[in-house]
Protein backbone atom coordinates (compact mmCIF):
# COMPACT_ATOMS: atom_id res chain seq x y z
CA UNK A 1 0.00 0.00 0.00
CA UNK A 2 2.95 2.46 0.54
CA UNK A 3 4.59 1.40 -2.78
CA UNK A 4 1.02 2.46 -4.42
CA UNK A 5 0.73 6.02 -2.65
CA UNK A 6 4.37 7.02 -3.13
CA UNK A 7 3.72 8.52 -6.49
CA UNK A 8 0.74 10.25 -5.23
CA UNK A 9 2.22 11.61 -2.09
CA UNK A 10 5.00 12.76 -4.73
CA UNK A 11 2.70 14.81 -6.61
CA UNK A 12 1.04 16.35 -3.54
CA UNK A 13 4.44 17.87 -2.48
CA UNK A 14 5.53 19.22 -6.29
CA UNK A 15 2.16 20.48 -6.49
CA UNK A 16 2.69 22.30 -2.74
CA UNK A 17 5.86 23.39 -3.97
CA UNK A 18 4.83 25.01 -7.43
CA UNK A 19 1.91 27.18 -4.99
CA UNK A 20 4.44 28.59 -2.47
CA UNK A 21 6.33 29.40 -5.38
CA UNK A 22 3.20 31.45 -6.94
CA UNK A 23 1.66 32.59 -3.99
CA UNK A 24 3.91 35.45 -2.97
CA UNK A 25 3.57 37.14 -7.35
CA UNK A 26 0.04 36.66 -6.70
CA UNK A 27 -0.68 38.41 -2.95
CA UNK A 28 1.60 41.22 -4.28
CA UNK A 29 -0.40 41.72 -7.31
CA UNK A 30 -3.46 42.12 -5.74
CA UNK A 31 -1.99 44.52 -2.71
CA UNK A 32 -0.54 46.54 -5.80
CA UNK A 33 -4.20 47.60 -7.45
CA UNK A 34 -5.06 44.70 -9.19
CA UNK A 35 -4.47 43.57 -12.67
CA UNK A 36 -6.13 46.82 -14.31
CA UNK A 37 -3.13 48.77 -13.46
CA UNK A 38 -0.77 46.98 -15.48
CA UNK A 39 1.62 47.78 -12.89
CA UNK A 40 5.27 45.44 -13.16
CA UNK A 41 5.18 42.69 -10.16
CA UNK A 42 8.33 40.45 -10.37
CA UNK A 43 9.49 41.45 -13.59
CA UNK A 44 5.84 41.00 -15.06
CA UNK A 45 2.80 42.44 -15.89
CA UNK A 46 -0.73 41.87 -15.00
CA UNK A 47 -3.14 42.42 -18.16
CA UNK A 48 -6.79 42.52 -16.38
CA UNK A 49 -9.24 44.28 -18.31
CA UNK A 50 -12.27 44.85 -15.22
CA UNK A 51 -10.39 45.97 -12.36
CA UNK A 52 -8.87 49.41 -11.71
CA UNK A 53 -5.67 50.20 -10.28
CA UNK A 54 -5.70 51.90 -6.68
CA UNK A 55 -5.54 55.32 -9.04
CA UNK A 56 -8.84 54.85 -10.31
CA UNK A 57 -7.42 54.11 -13.68
CA UNK A 58 -7.99 51.15 -16.41
CA UNK A 59 -4.14 50.80 -18.12
CA UNK A 60 -5.66 48.61 -20.92
CA UNK A 61 -8.16 51.59 -21.96
CA UNK A 62 -5.24 54.09 -21.38
CA UNK A 63 -3.08 51.38 -23.91
CA UNK A 64 -5.62 51.20 -26.36
CA UNK A 65 -5.51 54.83 -26.81
CA UNK A 66 -1.49 54.68 -27.53
CA UNK A 67 -1.84 52.12 -29.82
CA UNK A 68 -4.73 54.37 -31.42
CA UNK A 69 -2.30 57.55 -31.36
CA UNK A 70 0.02 55.84 -33.53
CA UNK A 71 -2.10 55.15 -36.67
CA UNK A 72 -1.77 57.40 -39.70
CA UNK A 73 -3.63 61.15 -39.00
CA UNK A 74 -7.15 61.51 -40.29
CA UNK A 75 -8.38 65.07 -40.69
CA UNK A 76 -11.74 66.54 -41.11
CA UNK A 77 -12.58 70.07 -41.82
CA UNK A 78 -16.58 70.95 -41.79
CA UNK A 79 -17.46 74.19 -43.98
CA UNK A 80 -19.07 76.94 -42.52
CA UNK A 81 -21.12 77.52 -45.62
CA UNK A 82 -22.87 74.55 -44.80
CA UNK A 83 -21.86 72.90 -47.82
CA UNK A 84 -20.56 69.58 -46.33
CA UNK A 85 -17.06 68.67 -45.53
CA UNK A 86 -13.73 67.36 -46.19
CA UNK A 87 -11.59 64.50 -44.89
CA UNK A 88 -7.86 63.53 -45.53
CA UNK A 89 -5.31 61.41 -44.43
CA UNK A 90 -1.46 59.57 -44.95
CA UNK A 91 -1.78 56.89 -48.12
CA UNK A 92 0.92 54.65 -46.38
CA UNK A 93 1.67 50.78 -47.74
CA UNK A 94 4.23 48.91 -46.71
CA UNK A 95 5.92 49.01 -50.08
CA UNK A 96 6.15 50.64 -53.12
CA UNK A 97 4.92 47.15 -55.17
CA UNK A 98 1.81 46.55 -53.06
CA UNK A 99 -1.01 49.14 -54.70
CA UNK A 100 -3.53 48.85 -51.42
CA UNK A 101 -3.61 47.48 -48.26
CA UNK A 102 -7.16 46.55 -48.36
CA UNK A 103 -8.40 48.62 -45.15
CA UNK A 104 -11.15 50.92 -46.32
CA UNK A 105 -10.19 54.52 -44.84
CA UNK A 106 -13.47 56.06 -45.56
CA UNK A 107 -16.74 54.44 -46.01
CA UNK A 108 -20.08 56.07 -46.35
CA UNK A 109 -22.82 54.47 -43.58
CA UNK A 110 -25.80 56.27 -45.22
CA UNK A 111 -26.89 59.28 -47.64
CA UNK A 112 -25.65 61.41 -44.39
CA UNK A 113 -23.06 59.61 -42.29
CA UNK A 114 -19.54 58.44 -43.18
CA UNK A 115 -16.92 57.01 -41.25
CA UNK A 116 -13.11 57.61 -40.81
CA UNK A 117 -10.67 55.17 -38.38
CA UNK A 118 -7.03 55.18 -37.27
CA UNK A 119 -4.89 53.01 -35.18
CA UNK A 120 -4.66 49.24 -35.86
CA UNK A 121 -6.40 48.43 -39.14
CA UNK A 122 -7.46 44.79 -38.25
CA UNK A 123 -9.92 46.74 -35.29
CA UNK A 124 -10.54 49.18 -37.70
CA UNK A 125 -12.06 47.24 -40.33
CA UNK A 126 -14.08 45.14 -37.11
CA UNK A 127 -15.23 48.48 -36.20
CA UNK A 128 -16.59 49.53 -40.17
CA UNK A 129 -18.07 46.76 -40.44
CA UNK A 130 -20.25 46.70 -37.16
CA UNK A 131 -21.10 50.02 -38.03
CA UNK A 132 -22.57 48.84 -41.82
CA UNK A 133 -24.45 46.32 -39.76
CA UNK A 134 -26.15 48.40 -37.46
CA UNK A 135 -27.06 50.66 -40.43
CA UNK A 136 -28.48 47.81 -42.15
CA UNK A 137 -30.26 46.44 -39.37
CA UNK A 138 -32.03 49.86 -38.85
CA UNK A 139 -33.22 50.42 -42.15
CA UNK A 140 -34.33 46.48 -42.15
CA UNK A 141 -36.54 47.21 -38.61
CA UNK A 142 -37.70 50.31 -38.80
CA UNK A 143 -37.79 50.81 -42.73
CA UNK A 144 -35.61 53.87 -42.43
CA UNK A 145 -32.75 54.49 -44.87
CA UNK A 146 -30.98 56.93 -42.86
CA UNK A 147 -30.10 55.55 -39.34
CA UNK A 148 -30.54 58.72 -36.67
CA UNK A 149 -26.96 60.08 -35.51
CA UNK A 150 -27.85 59.75 -32.03
CA UNK A 151 -28.73 56.36 -32.39
CA UNK A 152 -25.97 55.35 -34.48
CA UNK A 153 -23.44 57.23 -32.15
CA UNK A 154 -25.09 55.27 -29.18
CA UNK A 155 -24.77 51.97 -30.23
CA UNK A 156 -21.23 52.47 -31.52
CA UNK A 157 -19.84 54.26 -28.09
CA UNK A 158 -21.54 51.64 -26.53
CA UNK A 159 -19.82 48.93 -28.81
CA UNK A 160 -16.29 50.30 -27.58
CA UNK A 161 -17.03 50.80 -24.20
CA UNK A 162 -18.60 46.74 -23.94
CA UNK A 163 -15.10 45.45 -24.51
CA UNK A 164 -13.42 47.54 -21.78
CA UNK A 165 -15.04 45.27 -19.37
CA UNK A 166 -15.82 42.41 -21.48
CA UNK A 167 -14.12 39.00 -20.16
CA UNK A 168 -11.14 37.47 -22.49
CA UNK A 169 -11.42 41.30 -24.74
CA UNK A 170 -9.45 44.25 -24.94
CA UNK A 171 -10.57 47.39 -25.89
CA UNK A 172 -10.16 48.32 -29.82
CA UNK A 173 -6.96 49.99 -30.36
CA UNK A 174 -8.52 52.75 -32.90
CA UNK A 175 -9.98 55.84 -32.79
CA UNK A 176 -13.05 56.32 -35.06
CA UNK A 177 -14.14 60.01 -36.62
CA UNK A 178 -17.91 60.24 -38.09
CA UNK A 179 -19.15 62.52 -40.23
CA UNK A 180 -22.71 63.75 -40.63
CA UNK A 181 -24.17 65.89 -43.26
CA UNK A 182 -28.08 66.69 -42.44
CA UNK A 183 -30.11 66.68 -45.34
CA UNK A 184 -32.80 68.65 -44.51
CA UNK A 185 -33.42 72.09 -43.00
CA UNK A 186 -35.26 71.17 -39.69
CA UNK A 187 -32.23 69.18 -38.06
CA UNK A 188 -32.66 69.76 -34.79
CA UNK A 189 -29.49 70.50 -32.73
CA UNK A 190 -29.84 72.31 -29.40
CA UNK A 191 -25.38 71.80 -28.96
CA UNK A 192 -24.44 75.13 -30.97
CA UNK A 193 -26.23 77.89 -32.75
CA UNK A 194 -23.90 77.52 -35.93
CA UNK A 195 -26.89 76.44 -38.05
CA UNK A 196 -29.11 73.31 -39.17
CA UNK A 197 -27.49 72.22 -41.95
CA UNK A 198 -23.62 72.28 -41.75
CA UNK A 199 -21.65 69.05 -41.23
CA UNK A 200 -21.14 67.88 -37.69
CA UNK A 201 -17.27 66.00 -36.72
CA UNK A 202 -17.74 63.25 -33.90
CA UNK A 203 -14.47 61.28 -32.30
CA UNK A 204 -14.93 57.93 -30.53
CA UNK A 205 -11.85 56.96 -28.61
CA UNK A 206 -11.13 53.33 -27.68
CA UNK A 207 -13.06 54.00 -24.09
CA UNK A 208 -16.40 54.83 -25.85
CA UNK A 209 -16.50 58.26 -25.58
CA UNK A 210 -17.96 60.39 -27.58
CA UNK A 211 -17.56 64.31 -28.58
CA UNK A 212 -18.36 66.55 -30.95
CA UNK A 213 -15.65 68.68 -32.24
CA UNK A 214 -16.24 70.91 -34.89
CA UNK A 215 -15.53 72.67 -37.82
CA UNK A 216 -11.94 70.45 -37.72
CA UNK A 217 -11.11 67.25 -36.08
CA UNK A 218 -8.25 64.84 -35.80
CA UNK A 219 -7.63 61.67 -35.07
CA UNK A 220 -4.61 59.24 -35.01
CA UNK A 221 -1.05 59.94 -35.06
CA UNK A 222 0.91 63.43 -36.09
CA UNK A 223 0.29 66.77 -34.34
CA UNK A 224 -3.49 67.11 -34.10
CA UNK A 225 -2.87 70.63 -32.31
CA UNK A 226 -0.45 72.22 -34.71
CA UNK A 227 -2.30 70.73 -37.87
CA UNK A 228 -5.40 72.26 -36.52
CA UNK A 229 -4.14 75.88 -35.46
CA UNK A 230 -2.29 75.81 -39.24
CA UNK A 231 -6.03 75.07 -40.87
CA UNK A 232 -7.65 77.75 -38.53
CA UNK A 233 -4.98 80.20 -39.72
CA UNK A 234 -5.35 79.22 -43.39
CA UNK A 235 -9.36 79.61 -43.37
CA UNK A 236 -9.94 76.19 -44.42
CA UNK A 237 -13.66 75.91 -42.53
CA UNK A 238 -14.93 79.32 -44.21
CA UNK A 239 -13.34 78.38 -47.93
CA UNK A 240 -15.31 79.31 -50.65
CA UNK A 241 -15.71 75.59 -52.13
CA UNK A 242 -15.35 72.11 -51.34
CA UNK A 243 -12.35 72.27 -53.84
CA UNK A 244 -10.84 75.05 -52.30
CA UNK A 245 -10.87 73.49 -48.75
CA UNK A 246 -9.49 70.21 -50.24
CA UNK A 247 -6.70 72.21 -51.56
CA UNK A 248 -5.84 73.60 -47.94
CA UNK A 249 -6.19 70.51 -46.05
CA UNK A 250 -3.85 68.68 -48.51
CA UNK A 251 -1.41 71.16 -48.36
CA UNK A 252 -1.40 71.93 -45.26
CA UNK A 253 -0.87 68.39 -43.61
CA UNK A 254 1.92 67.76 -46.29
CA UNK A 255 3.66 70.43 -44.62
CA UNK A 256 3.05 69.68 -41.24
CA UNK A 257 3.64 65.85 -41.50
CA UNK A 258 6.98 66.78 -43.54
CA UNK A 259 8.15 69.11 -41.41
CA UNK A 260 7.38 66.63 -37.94
CA UNK A 261 8.77 63.45 -39.63
CA UNK A 262 11.89 64.84 -41.74
CA UNK A 263 13.66 67.54 -40.45
CA UNK A 264 16.98 65.57 -40.17
CA UNK A 265 16.33 64.98 -44.10
CA UNK A 266 17.93 66.79 -46.76
CA UNK A 267 14.68 67.99 -48.84
CA UNK A 268 16.08 66.27 -51.98
CA UNK A 269 15.93 62.40 -49.66
CA UNK A 270 12.14 63.72 -48.41
CA UNK A 271 10.03 60.83 -49.38
CA UNK A 272 7.01 62.90 -51.59
CA UNK A 273 3.75 61.91 -49.49
CA UNK A 274 0.61 60.38 -51.32
CA UNK A 275 -2.73 61.21 -49.64
CA UNK A 276 -6.40 59.85 -49.73
CA UNK A 277 -8.79 62.60 -49.68
CA UNK A 278 -12.59 62.67 -49.41
CA UNK A 279 -15.65 65.14 -49.45
CA UNK A 280 -19.26 64.65 -47.81
CA UNK A 281 -21.65 66.38 -49.49
CA UNK A 282 -25.40 66.37 -50.66
CA UNK A 283 -24.96 66.02 -54.29
CA UNK A 284 -22.36 63.43 -54.62
CA UNK A 285 -22.81 61.40 -50.84
CA UNK A 286 -18.89 60.37 -50.23
CA UNK A 287 -16.49 60.96 -52.79
CA UNK A 288 -12.85 59.21 -52.29
CA UNK A 289 -9.89 59.73 -54.12
CA UNK A 290 -6.13 59.09 -54.01
CA UNK A 291 -4.11 62.11 -54.58
CA UNK A 292 -0.57 60.62 -55.56
CA UNK A 293 2.54 62.21 -54.97
CA UNK A 294 3.22 63.27 -58.77
CA UNK A 295 0.42 65.17 -58.35
CA UNK A 296 -2.45 62.90 -60.00
CA UNK A 297 -5.46 61.58 -58.67
CA UNK A 298 -7.40 58.45 -58.58
CA UNK A 299 -11.10 58.35 -58.13
CA UNK A 300 -11.99 55.67 -56.29
CA UNK A 301 -15.09 54.55 -55.20
CA UNK A 302 -16.52 55.95 -51.64
CA UNK A 303 -15.13 53.02 -49.92
CA UNK A 304 -11.95 53.32 -50.29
Amino acid sequence: LTSKMAPFVFFCFLLLVLLTSIAPCSCSDSSSGGGGGGIPVGGRFSFSLSTFDQTGRLAQVEHAAKAAALGPPVVAVSLSSGSGCVLASVFATPSPLVEDDGTARFVRISDTIAISHSGVSADGRAVIAAAQRMAVEHAYTFDEDDVPIDVFLEELSALFQRYTMKAGSRPFGCSVLVAHLPLTDNFEDTATGNGNRYCRLYRIDPSGAVQMITPICCIGGGNGDEIAQALEERGCAEAASIEDAETILLDVLRTELEKDSMTSMETEQRPRLAFLSSSLTRERGLAVRKVLPVDTAIDTDSNS
